[in-house]
């Protein structure tokens, strides 16, 4: 027989007993409110995990022969010991190893959108593939939901952190809120992240007398932030679901289109994630759009041999749904070459300043696509960015061929850039034109796009 107890912290705890006896006991004598005095019981792993409650310990109390444990009865005369919650400043989150079990107090920054997507490994595990942290709540459709948010508390540091499925669903903090995570679990993803489990308690506006004075000062903190501070990033990278925050320096330095294009970023079985500063020196306007999914969650395709697998996603009734493949090739200046870049939605309806269907409408009336792309041309932008290979085939040499693919997940256009021009100028004054990232004409590879394509031939790149 299982039941639940909570201590003065609020933190929960499973009570399990098999022996008939006791069980009988605990029916007649326990109900909710109950104060429970235990002895001479054992504290063991927790077993089934499905029956776990959420914020409970994963360890229970078992109750066996030679246990002792009554109901406190009449007025409670004894003081309960001054709890203190020991909180972790997101600065020394950083250095702390993956799977360390953490509190954190701190201001939401940033709330993104829920992300729905299979739960199937993609990528190889040691290749940066994210698996979701409690693999029994993935439903039997194989769907995944994650929303991420962006917290900052008074070391000046932002981290992610990932939610999942019902949580993420239910989610109703908002930017400003104070959010307080207790056994949240440190991940090394991008940097370093943190992940919720089923035992991780979150708190918005925490109300908790243990926690006053520190929420009162990290809000006293808040409120007097100057205009124009810039917060520092525990992450290199950014997801294209919570994007990448304004006044946020991330982790990492930026790369030039020479140095990334000289590297080895994504070779192999390595999903890397990197910055890198550019301007943008051409955009495609070929499959610009694609039919999507139905669920507004996802951008896998609605066609083709990349069609979203996922059961709850295809049995969806509606209209059509677009979504944006933007190919876009940055450049430092006439010396660097140039580095092309792909941006799915939803980052790319942010860069264009227009959702997908709305391009799809505007094109329907006979708009012309390239006033909206030529506004890009030569403008710059801050990119993070993830490399991976990624092994095409050719139609016309009947050959396979690997390529790196560098896709953004974070863009944040630069209206004062530093003179970007001179970047590459110092150093490799002569540079083989081969050297140049390939990419496969569009006859050549099996993308997203399928012959049920609704998007036309017309190829116009913009320089």
């Amino acid at each position: 027989m299982p039941l639940v107890v909570k201590d003065a912290e609020n933190t929960a705890m499973k009570v399990t007993t098999f022996l008939e006896s006791l069980c009988e006991q605990l029916v007649e004598q326990v109900e909710v409110g109950s104060i429970l005095y235990f002895a001479n019981c054992k504290i063991v792993p927790i077993k089934e995990r499905r029956f776990q409650p959420n914020g409970a310990l994963d360890r229970e109390i078992m109750l066996e022969e030679g246990s002792h444990w009554r109901v406190h009865t009449g007025s409670y005369q004894y003081k309960l010991p001054e709890v203190k919650i020991e909180f972790t400043s997101l600065n020394d989150v950083r250095f702390l190893a993956p799977g360390s079990t953490i509190n954190v107090l701190g201001i939401l920054v940033g709330v993104g959108q829920i992300a729905s997507f299979s739960a199937e490994t993609r990528v190889d595990p040691g290749g940066g593939y994210e698996a979701a942290p409690d693999d029994a709540e993935v439903g039997a459709t194989g769907e995944r939901r994650r929303r991420e948010l962006q917290v900052v508390d008074s070391s000046g540091f932002v981290t992610r952190v990932s939610i999942w499925n019902e949580r993420a669903d239910s989610f109703k903090g908002e930017e400003h809120d104070v959010i307080m995570l207790r056994n949240a679990v440190v991940a090394p993803h991008g940097g370093v992240t943190l992940n919720v489990y089923k035992k991780t308690v979150i708190k918005i506006t925490p109300t908790d007398l243990v926690v006053k004075d520190d929420v009162a000062a990290l809000v006293e903190w808040y409120d007097n932030i100057p205009e124009g501070h810039v917060y520092n990033h525990a992450s290199g990278g950014y997801s294209a679901v919570s994007g990448q925050l304004p006044g946020v320096r991330p982790r990492t330095f930026c790369k030039t289109v020479r140095e990334v294009r000289n590297s080895a970023f994504g070779s192999g079985n390595k999903v890397e994630t990197f910055n890198v500063i550019g301007k943008i020196r051409q955009v495609t306007s070929k499959n610009l759009l694609y039919r999507a999914c139905k669920s507004p969650d996802c951008n896998k395709s609605a066609v083709g041999p990349n069609t979203c697998k996922i059961d709850a996603h295809q049995k969806l009734k509606g209209r059509k749904r677009y979504c944006y493949t933007l190919r876009v090739s940055i450049g430092n200046g006439s010396k660097s070459g140039l580095l092309p870049i792909t941006i799915f939605s939803p980052l790319a309806d942010a860069i264009l300043n227009m959702e997908a269907e709305e391009l799809w409408k505007f094109r329907k009336n006979d708009g012309d696509i390239d006033t909206v792309l030529s506004p890009l041309i030569d403008s710059c932008w801050w990119f993070t960015v993830q490399a991976r290979t990624h092994r095409w085939f050719s139609r016309n040499t009947g050959t396979s061929h690997d390529e790196i693919q560098y896709n953004a997940t974070g863009a944040v256009r630069l209206e004062d850039p530093e003179d970007v021009e001179e970047n590459d100028s110092e150093e490799n004054d002569e540079e083989d034109e081969d050297n140049q990232t390939r990419q496969p004409a569009a006859d050549e590879e099996d993308g997203d796009e399928s012959e049920d394509s609704d998007e036309d031939d017309s190829d116009s790149s913009l320089h």
